[in-house]
């Protein structure tokens, strides 16, 4: 075989090895916008409308000394917990760990019914309320992000 038998050979294989890198890479692009999508479609809603009401609606009531507007929040979470159903089969660990937090935040707000009585205990309860809905939006941002668990 002379040199340029070779080259042509190498051209071959570089232009197929080319066309398989991209074919690849394209799929993988493919794929990350349409998990994106499908996260779009299930979280955004909650993220930006409904959490966010939600929490805002609660409120402390220093006449009864009472919070109010805490079944708002819990009817979202559990909306959100059902919404996320297809993750338990698509991403097993995002899943766990957001159901694990997102069962955590409900149990957080189920206890302070009956633990905030005052206006202090209020302040303390705001306060760890937007932690726990901060832990939450990571889990969620970290995931949006195509960034693993």
């Amino acid at each position: 075989m002379i040199i340029s038998d070779w080259i042509a050979v190498i051209a071959l294989i570089v232009s197929i090895a080319s066309i398989f890198t991209s074919f690849v890479i394209e799929n993988k692009r493919l794929k990350r916008e349409s998990d994106a999508k499908f996260f779009q479609d299930i979280y955004f809603g909650y993220m930006k409308v409904q959490i966010p009401i939600a929490e805002s609606n609660i409120s402390f009531d220093s006449s009864s000394n009472k919070l109010n507007g805490i079944k708002g929040i819990q009817k979202v979470l559990i909306a959100l917990r059902k919404k996320s159903s297809p993750y338990r089969f698509l991403d097993k660990n995002f899943y766990d760990k957001f159901i694990k937090v997102l069962e955590n935040v409900e149990d957080f707000y189920i206890d302070s019914l009956n633990k905030v009585q005052d206006s202090y205990r209020y302040e303390n309860f705001q306060n760890e309320s937007r932690n726990k809905i901060s832990e939450l939006y990571s889990i969620l941002n970290k995931k949006f992000t195509n960034k693993k668990f």
